[in-house]
This record gives structure tokens, sequence and C-alpha cells, in this order.
């Protein structure tokens, strides 16, 4: 029995010895990275020799001026009236409001595209502009005129848009056992 554990300490001891060995080879080993690039990168300037001289980028313009998918080859004649951009009728509606320090942020949706964003101070909406960020709205200006949105509209509130169903009454699983008849 105690060649037996005698056996197993040398064991030990050498596996010991070879990690150990190994241990300080890895953090004594150093990397010969030089500080300094040994070879230096040389640039070719290679002249590009055209057969034909007489071609230009102003002869490429004529394609660019060209419509091919118009039968009369040329482009669509822009109209000088200018379309008068209708500005929405319904303001951008207000999911929320952040407000960091000095940092105030609205979380706005434009009603023509429906996307959802983060605006500051200044930052333009649908026609609108912001100009201030309050707790539980944000004023809109678009042409002189303010408009106020709020985070919780009076008329659709968030109670009204909740509707409460009464709670159902729960049956029991377990069958209603009669009296037994006398």
């Amino acid at each position: 029995m105690l060649r037996n554990y005698f056996l197993i300490n040398v064991v030990l001891i050498i596996i010991i010895g070879f990690l150990s060995i190994k241990l300080y080879k890895t953090i004594e080993y150093s990397v010969d990275i030089p500080t300094e690039a040994t070879e230096k990168r040389v640039e070719k300037n290679i002249e590009v020799k055209r057969k034909n001289k007489d071609t230009t980028e102003s002869s490429f313009d004529v394609i660019s001026k060209l419509d091919l998918f118009r039968p009369s080859r040329s482009a669509p004649q822009k109209n000088k009236q200018t379309a008068v951009k209708a500005s929405p009728e319904k303001p951008p509606r207000l999911f929320g409001t952040i407000i960091l320090n000095n940092k105030k942020t609205a979380i706005l949706e434009d009603p023509g595209t429906k996307t959802t964003k983060t605006y500051r101070i200044n930052d333009s909406i649908a026609g609108f502009t912001v100009s201030e960020i309050l707790e539980d709205r944000v004023v809109l200006l678009r042409d002189g005129e303010s408009i106020e949105v709020r985070l919780w509209d009076e008329k659709k509130g968030i109670a009204s848009k909740i509707k409460r169903r009464p709670p159902r009454r729960i049956q029991s699983r377990t069958s209603k056992r009669r009296p037994k008849p006398v």
C-alpha cells in the first residue's frame, strides 16, 4: 500500500515539474518584433497610353443627356410649375419623451410615412419644427402656428382604448357531487 502512494507521488511530481517548465518557457518567451519596417514600399507611376487620343470625358456627356428609352431620345421636359406640396393635416403622433439632464428627445411618428424616429429641438418632421419638448407633450411650429401634441390625448385616452371585460367565472374541473339518495 505504501509503495502505491509513493509511486503516485513520484508521477505527480514529474507532471508538476513538466508543467512548471512549460509555464516558465511560456512566460519568458519573447517575440522578436522589428520596430521599423525593413523594406520600403516603392510606388511606380504607370502612364496609360491611349490608342485613340480623341476620347475625352466630354465626349461621354452625350450618353447621359440622351434618354435611350424614349423614342425622341431626349430627356423628359420638366414642368416649370412647381407642385405645391400639401402639408399633412394631421400633426405627428407622440409616442414618448426622454429627458436626461439638458438633453430632450421626443419619439414621434410621421403621419405621411408612418415611420417612428427620435427628434430633438429644432428638428423638422412632416412640415413641422419641434420647438419645445416637455414631460407629457411636444410643441410643434408650422408657418408661425404652434400645435401642441400630447402624449395622452384626452379624447383618445389609453383608458378609452382598453375595453375591460368583466372577469369570467372559472368553472371547476371536478364535477359536483350529488347527494346520495336515501
